[in-house]
């Protein structure tokens, strides 16, 4: 399991969790739990009038379908805990005959996606056609490349901040960009196409986020023609707040959609000093500055609109830290580090 499979899946776990705090009121839910020596990615406890329950969930995010097999271990494991409930969660949904397993032995099967949940007002029914532009690769000289994140809305922000020079001139990467989708425009299709720009020996790339500068050959991208509805008026530029859960279950074939927001992805979190933190739902990260009793002030360090970088300091109710995650990677945290210090100089 590399670093990044472990880090997908644990960040899919935390969901299934979070999202069973919000619905199951007064329950105790724990994530990585451990019962008699056996590993459980959920569990939820409650009480009952006089009796106590354990629901225990396996949580699958692979991009095939869960096997028979699976769900029988998971039938196996369950029982040996004496769970009076057993629910396995997947991404990609579950192979022809799970069901019947499921159905005898009473074990419930969820499959949890993301979808937009964009308020049709926002949009009018004016289609414009429009180049999507993604997967932009800085290749160095001796091969190595650096891949320009897509997440949290960085990216136009990168194109518009950072810069490229040959050692006469400079213009930034959406000049770039832009120059090389004129210069192949005919070339473009609704199929994905891939386009090079070339740079002269010696030039560099110069990007907001980091502090040394990248020796670069070429820049590349993927991009294609589409379809795209005009806004009606400027909105958020925040995905999470146009999106929610969906929960489907694979037994009684019914649906449950939660609001992203509405969801504590950190119902466990200790908020602490001097630590850095991420709000799923609205894709920022923060550093926490300060808490004082029930004040917790923070620095907002990331959050991106429509391009342009916005940071601040703000402050806020300590109980408003169950929408909060910590973030423990050691590359992401250096990196805030940095884009920390600049905020200190400026």
């Amino acid at each position: 399991m590399t670093a990044g499979q472990d880090r997908k899946w644990r960040r899919f776990e935390r969901v299934v969790a979070a999202i069973h705090h919000a619905e199951t009121e007064g329950a105790q839910v724990a994530w990585n739990d451990f019962i008699n020596g056996r590993q459980f990615d959920v569990t939820i406890r409650f009480e009952y009038g006089l009796h106590k329950y354990l629901s225990v969930i396996e949580c699958k995010d692979e991009r095939r379908k869960i096997s028979i097999d699976e769900v029988e271990a998971f039938v196996t494991k369950a029982a040996d805990v004496l769970a009076n409930k057993a629910i396995m969660v997947s991404s990609s949904g579950f192979q022809s005959g799970c069901r019947d397993v499921a159905r005898r032995h009473a074990v419930t099967l969820l499959t949890l996606k993301e979808v937009e949940d964009l308020p049709p007002e926002l949009l009018s029914e004016q289609l414009i056609q429009a180049v999507n532009i993604y997967d932009i690769r800085v290749e160095a000289p001796e091969g190595s490349e650096v891949r320009l994140p897509e997440d949290k809305g960085q990216l136009p922000y990168l194109l518009r901040k950072g810069v490229a020079s040959d050692g006469k001139t400079s213009e930034s990467l959406m000049t770039v960009v832009n120059a090389g989708i004129q210069h192949r425009i005919g070339l473009l299709s609704d199929e994905e196409t891939t386009l090079t720009c070339n740079f002269p020996a010696g030039s560099t790339i110069e990007l907001p986020d980091r502090d040394e500068l990248l020796s670069v050959k070429s820049l590349s991208f993927r991009c294609r023609w589409v379809s795209a509805r005009t806004a009606t008026h400027p909105f958020l530029d925040i995905p999470g707040v146009y999106q929610s859960y969906q929960l489907k279950d694979e037994i009684e074939g019914t649906t449950k959609t939660i609001p992203k927001g509405r969801v504590p992805h950190g119902f466990d979190t200790v908020i602490e000093p001097g630590k850095f933190y991420f709000c799923p739902s609205l894709v920022f990260s923060y550093f926490c500055k300060a808490v004082e009793g029930d004040d917790v002030t923070w620095i907002l360090l990331e959050s991106y609109q429509h391009g342009t970088l916005i940071q601040a300091e703000i402050g806020q109710k300590r109980e408003c830290s169950k929408y909060y995650v910590e973030i423990t990677d050691p590359e992401e945290i250096k990196r805030l580090v940095r884009m920390l210090d600049r905020l200190g100089k400026g």
